[in-house]
């Protein structure tokens, strides 16, 4: 009985032993990919600031086109004038 369970503790520990050696090299591949990809974004940190920078240009620009057309009110305008039947006149500016 007691050989018994020396054994089973033993078999038990041993397979505790290979879980934790499961965990640990899971662990470490994870580790070592978000490594890589922490490298791969520091290496080309243009390319990602490009594109934010390119973004925000394009939103700029947007926004001053937008101005230049009047904005919200000039879209209400335009919209009440249409309803009616008549055109927008065009704005002096």
């Amino acid at each position: 009985m007691v050989s018994r369970n020396v054994t089973l503790v033993s078999d038990l520990a041993a397979a505790q032993a290979a879980r934790i050696q499961d965990v640990i090299s899971e662990t470490a591949r994870k580790v070592e990919e978000t490594r890589d990809e922490v490298k791969a974004v520091l290496a080309h940190p243009a390319a990602a600031l490009s594109d934010v920078l390119a973004f925000l240009k394009g939103i700029r620009r947007g926004l001053e086109v937008y101005r230049q057309l009047g904005g919200f009110s000039s879209l209400l305008f335009g919209l009440r004038l249409t309803a009616y039947g008549s055109r927008p006149a065009s704005r002096a500016g």
